[in-house]
């Protein structure tokens, strides 16, 4: 997960208001609800902010760490003993030597 509270910092920082970057850099009003939700940007317009603000993209974006697992765990599954008829299976370990 993503948190753009850096670019936020960054934003109050340097007196520009969320309007004002959206107007200097074109972004649509879709980009600045995504910002304030924290959803997905592309890095395109990370790179247009970064570039606009003079900063690094880390100064821009954080990442936290999910709670949650991304990636299901994966379960090993032991494949099936291969069945035997009874007549080939050794009933007593005496009997096999």
């Amino acid at each position: 997960m993503v948190s753009y509270k850096p670019l936020m910092l960054q934003l109050m920082l340097r007196g520009i208001k969320k309007a004002e970057l959206q107007k200097a850099l074109s972004l649509s009003p879709t980009t600045i609800a995504k910002i304030k939700k924290n959803e997905y940007l592309s890095m395109q317009i990370l790179d247009r902010i970064c570039t606009y603000l003079d900063c690094e993209i880390h100064e821009v974006v954080q990442h936290i760490k999910s709670t949650t697992n991304v990636r299901p765990k994966v379960s090993l599954i032991k494949p099936p003993k291969m069945m035997m008829p009874e007549r080939f299976r050794v009933k007593n370990q005496e009997k096999a030597f």
